[in-house]
């Protein structure tokens, strides 16, 4: 009988494990692993060039803790350790009751790369092939998706629930001034991207959603954009229609000396900051006060380093006083600067006095 293996060249040892299941009080682990030692000649034709490696292989991991208070499925994973440092990945569909009204849900992948090189493996575990390909590091990147059937990853606390669509933390290493990974001079770049943000608190009091978060941070420091749909109170939460407000808000900042793209969105040079909120309402005590319209802040600085602001408003309306004073048409434009005050505002007033009296205008300043 003639038998055959395909073995790699040694020192070579490889242990594998098929439906492997592991109780412990309760607790249990099912899975595929592999463990795999081996030699590697990273300069093939060079001496002194081999590197010892240790692979550890996951697929069809499962965890169970018995009172399902937190479940672990589909797990798969690959971690590989040299002498260079570890690099790997990990994901896992993640749900847990935690008790005291604390509770997440979703699908939690995690691909790190301590070394100085680029990984680029293909590994086999249960028959299920398990690849990955990593920037040279350090590199890290922690990415949170929905469970199957879910449209959203979440985690409740006490009633207060923040959830999103897309999650996304990275930090990698970029070449500085002489273009090579390795050197004194590498920077690092750490990005945080977010879509369908979703945000309740106080019971609906306060309601984020739409949420979009593009954020990345250098040594030369903070920029990109967030945007999010807000409202305060309204018809059943704990202030009723006391108070009202909602709006769609967008913050832009740049806090470096050059222009920079972050998400798609160009960003002046820094410092520099606007939040944009549109389509606001406000309501106070059942519409005793009222406003409406879109407005802009912004920050930044002139040629000569100077602070400037500006504060700008379209399609203002409001009620000052219910029945009596009304303002509509409010636009303008307020620049404030060491240099001193400009701007340019119009509003149409409308007052309505006792025996049916109106007085009407346009004003502009």
């Amino acid at each position: 009988m003639l038998f055959r293996s395909d073995v790699p060249a040694g020192p070579y040892l490889r242990v594998e494990g098929t439906g492997v299941t592991l109780g412990i009080g309760g607790v249990v682990l099912t899975g595929n692993v592999a463990f795999e030692r081996s030699t590697v000649d990273t300069t093939p034709g060079v001496a002194g060039g081999e590197e010892v490696s240790t692979i550890v292989l996951l697929s069809g991991v499962s965890l169970d803790l018995g009172s399902g208070a937190v479940r672990v499925s589909d797990g798969e994973g690959v971690l590989v350790v040299t002498p260079s440092g570890v690099a790997g990945r990990l994901s896992v569909s993640v749900t847990a009751n935690l008790g005291a009204g604390v509770s997440f849900g979703g699908n939690v992948a995690l691909m790190i790369n301590r070394t100085g090189s680029a990984v680029d493996r293909s590994l086999t575990v249960g028959g299920s092939a398990v690849e990955f390909s990593l920037p040279a590091g350090p590199y890290l990147r922690v990415a949170v998706t929905p469970v199957a059937g879910a449209t959203s990853a979440y985690l409740d606390i006490a009633g207060q629930r923040f959830e999103a669509s897309s999650f996304e933390l990275e930090q990698s290493t970029v070449a500085g001034a002489d273009g090579a990974l390795g050197t004194p001079d590498d920077g690092r770049v750490l990005h945080i991207a977010a879509s369908g943000v979703g945000l309740s608190l106080g019971g609906g009091l306060v309601t984020v959603s739409a949420g979009e978060l593009d954020l990345e941070v250098t040594d030369a420091g903070l920029a990109g954009s967030v945007t999010a749909t807000v409202s305060i109170g309204g018809a059943g939460t704990v202030i009723g229609t006391a108070l009202v407000l909602s709006g769609t808000v967008t913050v832009l900042v740049n806090r470096r000396p050059a222009a920079a793209t972050v998400g798609g969105v160009d960003l002046v040079a820094g410092p520099y900051l606007q939040v944009e909120a549109l389509d606001v309402t406000a309501s106070v005590l059942d519409g005793a006060f009222a406003l409406s319209g879109d407005f802009v802040f912004e920050q930044t600085v002139d040629g000569a380093g100077r602070s400037v602001v500006r504060v700008g408003a379209v399609d203002v309306s409001a009620t000052l006083v219910a029945g009596v004073l009304s303002l509509d048409d409010g636009e303008g434009i307020l620049v404030l600067s060491s240099s001193g005050v400009a701007a340019d505002l119009g509003v149409t007033p409308t007052f309505t006095l006792p025996a049916g009296v109106t007085l009407a205008g346009t004003f502009r300043l």
